[in-house]
């Protein structure tokens, strides 16, 4: 079910009028148990799947494409691959009850430099107190060649010498 964008949610959005910043402590997001259920989460919720399940509720809100919420548990790879924009899981971090989950935003299996979400949770009463996104819109990559010289599999010290400008020496 869409995430409902009510009074008590707070929304900033950028000067595109992309949405940034969702905030509602006074009205936690919590999947209904049927939504849980239709969902596949039959277990108990933990903060990682509250937050991938309220990240495909407000795809709609912050404009992701419904493909970009799908592939959360691949993770992110040193070499292009064949997958288009997704947000893939990064790490999770705990500080008391407070719980933030991150995710990449990613292109071709890579992440995109300074892209991605994270969402807040409050572990004590397991709900989604807001959520930030700094994921890039427009974005058309151009798949480099098998042949590229700078692929990760095909640089070696000189080459990255080169690249960084450094000295043999250094």
């Amino acid at each position: 079910m869409p995430l409902e964008l009510t009074p008590d949610v707070t929304v900033r959005q950028d000067a595109n009028g992309r949405v940034r910043q969702l905030s509602h402590p006074h009205k936690q997001y919590r999947p209904a148990p049927v939504d849980r259920l239709a969902a596949g989460m039959t277990s108990q919720l933990t903060p990682r799947a509250l937050a991938e399940h309220y990240l495909r509720d407000a795809a709609s809100v912050f404009g992701f494409a419904s493909e970009q919420t799908t592939n959360f548990a691949a993770t992110t790879g040193i070499n292009p691959s064949d997958a288009g924009v997704e947000l893939r899981f990064k790490e999770e971090k705990a500080v008391g009850s407070a719980v933030t989950v991150a995710y990449d935003q990613t292109v071709f299996g890579l992440p995109i430099w300074d892209a991605g979400v994270t969402v807040r949770i409050d572990r004590a009463a397991m709900g989604v107190t807001g959520s930030h996104n700094a994921g890039h819109y427009d974005i058309q990559p151009h798949r480099p060649a098998s042949t590229a010289a700078y692929l990760p599999h095909l640089m070696d010290l000189d080459k990255v010498r080169r690249v960084l400008g450094l000295q043999p020496s250094d």
